[in-house]
C-alpha cells in the first residue's frame, strides 16, 4: 500500500499521511521541476485522485483548443520563407507554442506555504499546486522542447534571414537556455558546475520568453497578470505578519552552549514549520532562518487522545478495535506504570500557547545572543517573517526513512520526526549528530512519544561527552564519537525503498552522499540542506 506525504498544514497537525492506490508506483523523475531543487530528490509519478484527473482533463481540453486556433490563425509570413521544409517546421512550432503561455502562467502560481495564500481561501493545499505545477512543468517542458527545436531547425533551413530580426534573436535564446537547462547530460555530468547558474538559467527563460513571444505577440503580459497579483498578494500577507512581533519568554543556555528561546505562539506558527527570526538588538540588519520545534505536539497527542474516547462512546464498537497511544518504560525511577497513558507523560514546560528555536552559537550574533541577559531579551520583540511548512519530500513508497542531522540541524530534523510519528505508519532510522546528548535530552519527551510511534531506531552520537539520561536509555543509543557514514550506510545494502534525509553542514552532507553513493543494489532518495534556507 503506497502512502506519502500531502499537504502543509492542515488543522495544526503537519503533513497527514494519506494513503493512495495499492500499486507500485514508477520512479520518473520529475524533469521541469527538479532542474531547480536538488539533485538527490527524486519526486515519483503517483496515481492521481478524481479531483487531479479533472484538473488534468481541463488541461488537456484547453491545450487542444489551443493548438486548433493555432493552426486556423497561422502567420502568412511563414509562406515567403525560401525554404519550403523550413516553412514546415516553423509552422509545426508555430502549433506547439501556442499553449506555452497557458503553462507557463500556471508555473507562475505561487504555493500555498502554511495556508498563508490568496489561494489557500479556495481550500487549495500545497500539495495540489505542487501537483499543478508537476503537470504543467511536464507538459511545458514537452512542448517547449518541441517548439524550440522546431523553430531553430526552420532559422536554420531558412538561412538566418527572417522579416523579424527580434524572432530570430528570440528563437536563439529561448530555443538555448531550454534545451541546456532540460539537457539531462548537462545536469548528470557536469552538475557541481550547473547547480551554481541554475538559478540564472531559470531568470533568463522568462525574459528570453517573453522577448521571443513579444516578436509575435502583443498580448503576452496578461498571462503574467494572474501569478504575479498572487504573488504579490502573498507578499503582503507575509509582510502583515512581520508586523505581528512574538514575545520572547525565556531563555535557555544548555552545557554545551546550544540557546534555547521561547516565546509566545502566534496562530500562524505551528511545529515542524521554517521562518526567518530577527532580533534588534542583537542582529539588527538581517533575518536567520530556523525551525520551530516543540510547540503543540503534547497538544496534537492530547487531542487524538480526546478524539478517540469521543469516538469510542458515541460507538462502542471502536473501542474494542483501537487501543489507546500507551508507553512503557522499564525505569523504575520515573514512577510510571508498565502502560501510563500520554496525556499524563507530558512535558510541563511545553504548553499550547508556546513555541522554542533551538540556536547553535557559531560565532557573530549567535554569541551574543548566548551572552544577552534574559532579562532584556523578555523587553525586546522578536519579529517573525515568512513562517512556512517544512520542505515537502514526496516520500513516494518508500518503506524506510533515515533522518540524519547535526548541529542546527538538529530542529528540522525533529520536525520531521514529529510529523512521521503522529501518524506512525513509517519504518524511521533517527542519526543524531550533536556536542553532547544534553540537547536530546531538552526534547527527551518528544523523542519518548516518537519512539512509541514508529518502528525504528534513534542513536545520538556525541563528538564530546554523554550525561547520564535513564528515561531515555532504551529510546535512544548514545554512540561517543563522530558517526562513520560508510558504516552505517552498509546496513542498508540489500533493501529496497530506503529514503534518506540529511541536514547539517556542507561538509557532513557531503559525507552522507559520498557514504550512500557506494551501497549497491539500494536505490536512495537524499534530500540535504546546509542551513541556507
Amino acid at each position: 500500500m503506497i502512502r506519502f506525504i500531502t499537504g502543509d498544514s492542515v488543522d495544526n497537525v503537519t503533513n497527514p499521511i494519506v494513503q493512495t492506490y495499492p500499486m507500485k508506483v514508477k520512479s520518473i523523475p520529475f524533469t521541469l521541476f527538479t532542474i531547480f531543487s536538488n539533485k538527490y530528490t527524486l519526486y515519483r509519478f503517483l496515481w492521481f485522485n478524481v479531483r487531479e484527473y479533472i484538473f488534468t482533463f481541463s488541461l488537456l481540453i484547453f491545450i487542444v483548443l489551443s493548438m486548433i486556433y493555432g493552426i486556423k490563425d497561422m502567420p502568412s509570413w511563414f509562406d515567403n520563407i525560401k525554404s519550403e521544409t523550413g516553412s514546415i517546421f516553423f509552422k509545426i512550432g508555430s502549433v506547439f507554442r501556442r499553449p506555452l503561455p497557458i503553462l507557463f502562467c500556471l508555473l507562475l502560481l505561487p504555493l500555498p506555504k502554511n495556508n498563508i495564500s490568496l489561494i489557500s481561501i479556495f481550500g487549495t493545499t500545497f500539495q495540489d499546486i505542487l501537483m499543478l505545477h508537476k503537470i504543467s512543468g511536464w507538459l511545458f517542458g514537452i512542448f517547449a522542447i518541441i517548439h524550440s527545436c522546431c523553430d531553430i531547425i526552420g532559422c536554420v533551413l531558412g538561412g538566418l534571414k527572417l522579416s523579424s530580426a527580434s524572432y530570430k534573436n528570440g528563437i536563439l535564446c529561448f530555443g538555448f537556455i531550454v534545451i541546456l537547462v532540460l539537457t539531462l547530460f548537462i545536469r548528470r555530468k557536469f552538475y557541481n558546475i550547473f547547480h551554481k547558474i541554475h538559478i540564472i538559467c531559470f531568470c533568463c527563460i522568462i525574459p528570453t520568453y517573453i522577448y521571443h513571444v513579444k516578436a509575435f505577440t502583443h498580448n503576452y503580459y496578461y498571462y503574467l497578470f494572474i501569478p504575479l497579483s498572487l504573488y504579490l498578494f502573498d507578499i503582503l500577507l507575509r509582510f502583515l505578519h512581520f508586523v505581528f512581533p512574538a514575545k520572547i519568554i525565556s531563555k535557555e543556555v544548555t552545557k554545551t552552549g546550544y540557546v534555547i528561546l521561547r516565546f509566545k505562539k502566534n496562530i500562524f506558527y505551528n511545529s515542524t514549520q521554517f521562518m526567518d527570526v530577527l532580533i534588534p538588538t542583537i542582529s539588527p540588519w538581517s533575518f536567520h532562518p530556523f525551525s520551530i520545534v516543540c510547540s503543540n505536539f503534547t497538544q496534537i497527542m492530547e487531542r487524538k487522545l480526546s478524539e478517540h474516547q469521543k469516538d469510542s462512546i458515541n460507538n462502542p464498537l471502536l473501542s474494542q478495535e483501537n487501543v489507546p497511544i500507551t508507553i512503557s518504560s522499564p525505569n523504575s525511577e520515573s514512577h510510571v506504570t508498565q502502560e501510563e497513558p500520554l496525556i499524563k507523560r507530558t512535558n510541563k514546560r511545553s504548553h499550547c500557547s508556546e513555541i522554542c528555536i533551538v540556536v547553535a552559537p557559531f560565532g557573530g550574533w549567535t554569541n551574543k545572543l548566548k551572552e544577552a541577559n534574559e532579562e532584556t531579551l523578555k523587553k525586546i520583540p522578536m519579529f517573525v517573517l515568512n513562517p512556512v511548512g517544512r520542505p515537502i519530500c514526496a516520500l513516494g513508497n518508500a518503506r524506510k526513512i533515515v533522518l540524519i542531522g547535526t548541529g542546527i540541524g538538529f530542529a528540522p530534523m525533529l520536525g520531521h520526526l514529529q510529523a512521521l510519528c503522529i501518524d506512525g505508519v513509517h519504518e524511521v532510522d533517527v542519526i543524531c549528530v550533536t556536542r553532547s546528548n544534553d540537547l536530546v535530552i531538552a526534547f527527551q519527551e518528544d523523542l519518548i512519544v516518537a519512539k512509541t510511534r514508529i518502528i525504528g531506531t534513534i542513536e545520538n552520537y556525541c563528538t564530546r561527552e554523554i550525561e547520564e539520561c535513564p528515561r531515555l536509555t532504551d529510546v535512544v543509543s548514545f554512540i561517543e564519537g563522530r558517526p562513520s557514514f560508510s558504516s552505517i550506510a552498509s546496513k542498508y545494502t540489500g533493501m529496497k525503498d530506503v529514503l534518506v534525509l540529511g541536514w547539517g553542514s556542507s561538509m557532513l552532507t557531503n559525507e552522507i552522499k559520498k557514504a550512500f553513493r557506494k551501497v549497491q543494489g539500494v536505490h536512495f532518495t537524499v534530500y540535504t540542506e546546509n542551513g541556507k534556507f
